[in-house]
């Protein structure tokens, strides 16, 4: 049997799993690891990576030779810096760091308009994005954007790491704020309006392309003796999970971020797309995905953690959260506030109280009225931008198809079901590792079209119904 290993990076924890179109298992779960050096944020991509090599090591050695091939995901817009030698120069930033804010002005002022800006990509204005911050770093480093030679994303860096081959992957490109779908190039006339250097882009490859073989060196640290390809799967969390689904219909991809959106086949550049929030990214075969960010299980899994750790018994809280449904606080996830990472004097419990009573809500007793605040803000935001969707796209939806880790939650999927008025579809829960896994499988050529595993996985893996509630 034939195995493959996805290598899922979110922005709280990593996975490693072994699996197919048949089934998957999670061989090792670590943290992704944030650090604070200096008052900026920074991941641990040393760490991450060896956590991952941890995980390969795992997988070869119960699995062997089954395994054919390993592909890399993570979230988007942020990047790797390389020298001519191919070392890393710095730390990865954190795409949480405040550096960007005060360079949004001056970005800003070399165009009509924000509108403006987004017509050159399709892509919202976010302090997270790539552009800013490189456009922070050139303010701030600009020594170490003048030693670079090579720009990587964070997926791109690790399946650099495993095959010693660098590429840029289209899904992941297309989230930096920097690339124009329509050539499925970079924008190098913004770039060079930006001062930004155009040379360390490498000119990207389509989702499912082959990069190369495990490097000689890991191929002996894991004592095999076959050949294991690396392949670029969409190397972005968000287009992998939306391989596996349908290309019609509406969706939300629901983890630390919650996006929902729908698939097309070109940008959506209106002045109501830009005003409504939404941004155009690049998904599987050419789709376009008009998407919107919502912090998701973000605001809820820094609360827990502030509050329980790592030992939580999700079936207990459940059932106990179910018993203060009737508390009426509604936290806006879209808030600002909630975008830096919490601190001991800054946690998220006090940032949610702050903003309930600030929008005229009674404080929270418990734990359980955050949780039922957070999930009724999401619901309501999800039933928002849905209505926004549908005028934009003048199609009525009926179902709503939540995937990812975030469609576990069934509580929320309740309320969501209720508020947006739509039958919701729940699952597959390991979408992004699916998808993943099925963009190798294509890349190998072992099925002739995404829509073959699509089926495969429909008949495999288990979803789950939620229908509104009359009121």
């Amino acid at each position: 049997m034939k195995r493959f290993i996805a290598v899922d990076l979110g922005a709280t924890s990593g996975r490693v799993i072994v699996g197919n179109l048949s089934g998957l298992e999670v061989i090792h779960r670590f943290p992704t690891y944030c650090e604070k050096l200096n008052n900026s944020y920074f991941w641990d991509i040393i760490k991450i990576y060896s956590e991952i090599k941890k995980g390969l090591s795992l997988s070869f050695a119960k699995y062997g030779s089954e395994i054919v091939s390993i592909a890399i995901d993570s979230w988007g817009v942020d990047y790797a810096l390389l020298d001519s030698s191919g070392s890393l120069l710095s730390p990865l930033y954190h795409y949480r760091d405040p550096r960007t804010q005060s360079v949004i002005d001056p970005v800003l002022s070399q165009f009509e308009s924000e509108y403006d800006l987004f017509q050159k990509t399709g892509n919202a204005l976010a302090p997270y994005n790539t552009l800013f911050q490189l456009v922070a770093t050139k303010r701030d480093r600009s020594s170490l954007l003048s030693a670079a030679e090579t720009y990587l994303s964070v997926p791109d860096f690790i399946a650099y790491l495993l095959c010693g081959v660098m590429a840029n992957e289209i899904t992941e490109a297309s989230t930096t704020q920097l690339y124009d779908s329509e050539k499925q190039d970079w924008n190098y006339a913004l770039m060079k309006q930006l001062g930004l250097p155009s040379a360390i882009f490498l000119k990207p490859q389509q989702s499912g392309s082959l990069l190369g073989p495990l490097s000689d060196a890991l191929m002996s640290e894991f004592s095999l003796q076959h050949e294991v390809k690396v392949v670029a799967c969409a190397t972005h969390d968000t287009a992998s999970a939306l391989s596996t689904v349908s290309q019609d219909g509406v969706f939300i991809s629901s983890g630390t971020w919650s996006l929902i959106g729908v698939n097309r086949r070109e940008k959506a550049l209106s002045k109501e797309v830009f005003d409504a929030g939404f941004t155009n990214e690049c998904g599987c075969e050419n789709t376009i995905t008009l998407v919107k960010n919502i912090n998701g299980m973000w605001l809820s899994n820094s609360l827990l953690e502030e509050e329980f750790g790592a030992d939580i018994d999700w079936k207990q809280l459940d059932a106990s959260t179910l018993e203060h449904v009737g508390y009426t606080g509604v936290v806006d996830p879209l808030d600002p506030v909630f975008l830096q990472p919490a601190s001991i004097y800054d946690t998220m419990k006090k940032r949610i109280k702050e903003q309930l009573l600030h929008n005229g809500y009674p404080a929270p007793t418990c734990i359980e009225e955050y949780l039922v605040a957070i999930y009724r803000g999401l619901a309501t935001v999800y039933a928002q931008s849905l209505k926004q969707l549908e005028t934009l796209s003048s199609v009525h939806f009926s179902t709503l198809h939540i995937i990812g880790g975030g469609a576990k939650n069934t509580i929320l999927n309740q309320m969501t079901a209720d508020l947006c008025g739509v039958v919701v579809e729940a699952g597959p829960f390991e979408a992004t590792a699916i998808g993943n896994i099925l963009l190798q499988v294509k890349a190998l050529g072992l099925i002739k079209s995404l829509d073959e595993g699509r089926e495969a996985i429909k008949r495999n893996y288990h979803t789950q119904q939620y229908v509104p509630k009359k009121r």
